[in-house]
């Protein structure tokens, strides 16, 4: 039953109530019938005067609940418009307030879910393109060998591009199975498995995987280590996920015969992780949105810099998950500095 029909009944019944009332005081009375009549006749009229005065005083609370109603009923349709109530009783405009804030979180939540979802379809779309690239050079290459197309001379440069295709697809499949657990584990981040890390022989591993594709492009990678910073209690994997991927794009950003600088400090409580490349640079512009997903600063499909997007992203969430702060610095033309900065517990 509508609120307005509630109250009509309730103003009905009360005045039926009083009618019987004054009826019954009256027969007790010595009152002629004429007497007894007034004064019922009186009663009644002034029961159904006070229930239209108070219908009418509450016009602008039914036209409040009205608007209210109305507005929850197109919230299913994606029209998260916030309600203004004028002359509403002050609980109705307490009311009105929760139902805004509770509009403004919706609509930030379809925005968020409309954009995670395109973000998912970009993700798909792209890695596709990316994943069918380096297998579409492999097939080529294996029936340009079987077909006599390749000379003798020509296989072991040939095995060398296959090799770098192999490990770019995955480089690809790594970074998607990231993702997909990351992914996985919202609302909450996986939880940390932290350890007591000796620092040299943490570097002593995560440098030595550099070592071929250092070579290959004639780089140099130099060391610097704050004497006072020998272990650090945090995940190793984790951490050793995010050097991995910034000194990756240290190197593949820059060009031959350049040096890559590691720098490990503590300084207010932290450990920071600097990575300082002689590359291309980053423009500013480009310097904030570097870690969303699957922003690339080079747009074309140029295996040698055109990266999935995804590496930064990763870095930055799980430097979140270590409760750290990932930041970049950067002169266009003249190279970058990553800083990871973890706390030092």
């Amino acid at each position: 039953m509508k609120l307005r029909n509630m109250l009509i009944l309730s103003f009905l019944t009360s005045s039926i109530v009083v009618v019987l009332i004054v009826w019954f005081s009256i027969s007790k009375m010595y009152l002629t019938d004429y007497d007894g009549y007034l004064i019922i006749g009186i009663t009644i009229l002034a029961n159904i005067l006070g229930t239209i005065i108070g219908l009418f005083s509450l016009r602008n609370t039914f036209h409040s609940l009205d608007k209210l109603s109305k507005q929850t009923k197109v919230i299913k349709e994606n029209q998260f418009t916030e309600i203004q109530l004028e002359h509403a009783p002050k609980e109705l405009q307490t009311l009105a307030d929760d139902f805004n804030e509770m509009v403004a979180a919706l609509a930030d939540s379809f925005t968020a879910l409309e954009k995670s979802e395109q973000d998912k379809s970009n993700l798909v779309a792209q890695l596709g393109h990316d994943i069918k690239t380096p297998i579409t050079a492999i097939k080529n290459q294996i029936e340009a060998i079987q077909d006599g197309v390749i000379s003798k001379e020509e296989i072991d440069q040939t095995l060398d591009q296959m090799a770098f295709q192999v490990e770019r697809l995955s480089s690809l499949t790594k970074q998607l199975m990231e993702i997909t657990i990351m992914e996985k584990a919202l609302p909450q981040s996986p939880a940390n498995q932290e350890q007591k890390v000796w620092l040299d022989q943490f570097l002593l591993k995560l440098l030595s995987s550099f070592d071929y594709i250092l070579r290959k492009k004639q780089q140099k990678l130099t060391l610097q280590v704050d004497p006072k910073v020998k272990t650090l209690m945090t995940d190793e994997g984790k951490l050793n996920r995010i050097l991995t991927n910034l000194i990756e794009n240290a190197s593949k950003y820059s060009p031959v015969n350049t040096t890559i600088y590691l720098k490990i400090e503590a300084v207010n409580g932290q450990i920071i992780f600097s990575i300082k490349d002689e590359g291309i640079g980053i423009k500013t512009i480009d310097q904030q949105k570097i870690f969303d997903r699957l922003y690339r600063v080079e747009k074309s499909r140029n295996p040698e810099t055109g990266g999935s997007g995804l590496g930064l992203y990763i870095s930055k969430s799980l430097t979140e998950q270590l409760k750290g702060e990932l930041k970049v610095e950067s002169d266009y033309g003249n190279g970058s500095i990553f800083r990871l900065m973890l706390p030092e517990i």
